[in-house]
Parts: C-alpha cells; structure tokens; sequence
C-alpha cells in the first residue's frame, strides 16, 4: 500500500507524509464527547496540514470540500475533509498583547513581531498594531508578510538593524507600513531580495544596506534624517530619497513630517493629516510633496477620500491614516475624492442655475 500526502499517528514512509496534531477546531465538539455529530474537524490556521497536500491528487472536476466550499483556497489543497476557509493572520499588540497568547485573533495578540514570526508560515500575515518596539526582527527565510495595521508601528532598536533578511528570502517576503527610526541599520540584507513597501526609515545611522547579491525592491518609502546614508548596494523606486538615488518616481525634496522628534512621521496636509496623540484629523499650512507620489500602478487600498487615486509614499499609505491630497479630480463635484453617481445627483440637481455674476 502506498500512502503520500498524508498525515499519520505513526511514521509512515511516503512523500510528502507527516506526523503532526492536525489541530481540529473542535474535535468533540460542544457536547465535549468524541465521536458525536457535533465534532468540527475544520483545520485550523495553525495546522501544518493546511497547503499541506497534493493539488494532483485532487479528482478532476472536485472543485469544493465536503461543506461546498472551494478545494483549493490558498494555492495548495489542504489534508483531510475539510479545506482552511479563513485567513492566515497572526496579530501582535505591544501594548495589549501577551508572547503566551495564541496570536490568533487581536483580542489574543502576541507581545512581540518576532513572536509572530516564529509563528507564521508561507503565506501567512503578521498584522501588527500600532506602539513602538524594541525589538530587531528576523524573518529567518519566510515568505510572508508582516505589515502595520490601523496606524503606523514604529521599530526602534537602538545600535541594532531594525530588520534583518539573510536567508534567501525572496520578493514574497514583504515588510509594509512600519516606521523605522534610531537604529543602527533600517535594514540588513544580505543575499536575499525582500519587498519593502510603504516604509518611513527616518533618524538612522543608514537606511538600507544590501550584499551578495542582494536585490530588494523598495518602493513607495521615505528616506530621510539618515546621518551616514540612506542605500548601499541597491536601488528603489517611487520614493522620497534625501541623498537623490536616481530612479523611477523617485525624488529627493523635504518630506515635512508632522512632528519626528516626538516619532509622529505623518505627513503635512492642508486637507487633513491623522494626530495620533490626539485621535483627530488636523489641518497644516503646507501639503507634502510625498502626498500622491507613489507608484500609479498601486492602488490606494484604505486610503480616506480625498486621495487623489495615487498612493501616499511613507509608513501611512494605502492606510486609514494616510494624510488627505490636495489634487481634485476632474467630475468630482462634491469634492469626496470620487466621480460616480453622487456627482451626476449634484448635476442634476442644480442644472442650468447659473452664479448672478454669469447671468
């Protein structure tokens, strides 16, 4: 008999075999007695039997599980009945989370992003709220992401690299929406090619260093306040570059933060930027330049209207609190940032009224 892809209570030779806890939601269900018909069998985000299987040895024309959902949800077929519906987040909270939590949900965060890390597995996202750690992180070769939620987490490990990629990890290992500041190094890679994205690295002994072949793709950051450089041995595009990396979209004017000396990297707007201390929106005498300066081919994802369609460059783009532009579009007649069917309300409403000065 030859068995693959499986998961076994014993050793078993066979490719792609296993011995694990598959980690069952629920096996005895509410009732708490085995073998009823109450038992949730569903893998958890946990299991290593999730993306754990053969996609060949799925039966043509079997397109869902035995619950009619999709057989394949995340690129590979799990073992066993049921396919892993959910989304592969760990959450980590500095302020309110705990490393003897299970990650699994914000209300259960872990403490610490290395803790998130350690836990996440290819595809994983390790969602991290907003506080300022203390702690150099190593992905240690995982494709996965670790990004900001809701505002901007601020990484400051003093005489450290903030970040480190030396373990072939490739372009699906990102870093997204952090800001990076009193460190020794932003970030350290070495033969490795991460994607870093919307990423504020501000007040550092340098920004990014790269070697042995290492080729990041950075884009739609911030460099700036870097006392002994922002890139060696690699390039970016789409950012804001205070020693002038030549570049496509890439620039080199002051990005006129809100306030860096007390960590709030926000970017001015005479529309509206995001005060963190005070949980309001606030209203600047001059707008960033690195408002609406991103990558056109990115969309805007979170972005509150007004955003002019184009990603803010720095830790808050493509978030919620990512500071309002200045550009109208043309058809936006009630100024939301968006043409659509409100606009032609508006039309309507008032056509042929004419200002007295036009009658």
């Amino acid at each position: 008999m030859s068995v693959r892809y499986s998961n076994l209570a014993g050793f078993w030779l066979g490719e792609g075999n296993i011995s694990a806890s598959p980690v069952f939601v629920d096996p005895d269900g509410p009732d708490d007695v085995p073998g009823t018909l109450d038992d949730d069998f569903r893998l958890r985000a946990v299991s290593l039997l999730v993306n754990a299987g053969l996609n060949g040895a799925v039966p043509f024309g079997v397109e869902t599980d035995i619950l009619g959902e999709p057989r394949i949800t995340h690129n590979t077929v799990d073992m066993g009945a049921y396919e892993f519906q959910g989304s592969f987040s760990w959450y980590v909270d500095g302020a309110h989370g705990s490393d003897l939590n299970d990650g699994m949900t914000p209300e259960t965060a872990f403490a610490t992003i290395q803790r998130g890390i350690n836990a996440a597995s290819t595809g994983f996202t390790v969602a991290v709220y907003p506080g300022i750690y203390h702690e150099a992180l190593d992905f240690r070769g995982k494709a996965i992401t670790v990004t900001g939620v809701a505002d901007a987490p601020v990484l400051q490990v003093s005489g450290n690299y903030a970040v480190s990629f030396y373990t072939a990890e490739g372009a699906d290992t990102v870093l997204r929406n952090f800001v990076i500041t009193g460190c020794e190094i932003g970030a350290f890679i070495m033969g490795s090619s991460p994607t870093i994205t919307n990423v504020t690295i501000a007040g550092n002994g340098f920004g990014v260093t790269a070697y042995a072949g290492a080729n990041p793709k950075i884009r739609n950051c911030i460099f700036w306040s870097n006392s002994g450089g922002d890139l060696y041995g690699c390039t970016a595009t789409y950012s804001c570059i205070q020693e002038g990396v030549p570049g496509p979209g890439n620039f080199s004017a002051n990005p006129l933060f809100a306030d860096p000396a007390a960590r709030d990297y926000h970017l001015k707007s005479t529309r509206g930027r995001y005060d963190p201390v005070g949980e309001v929106w606030v209203l600047d005498d001059v707008t960033s330049p690195c408002i609406d300066a991103g990558d056109p081919d990115l969309d805007v994802d979170d972005e509150p209207a007004p955003h002019g369609r184009r990603v803010n460059l720095g830790a808050y783009g493509r978030s919620p609190t990512a500071s309002l532009s200045d550009r109208s579009i043309p058809g936006d007649v009630n100024g939301d940032g968006l043409v659509n069917l409100l606009d032609i309300a508006v039309i309507a409403d008032n056509w042929l009224q004419s200002a007295l000065w036009a009658q």
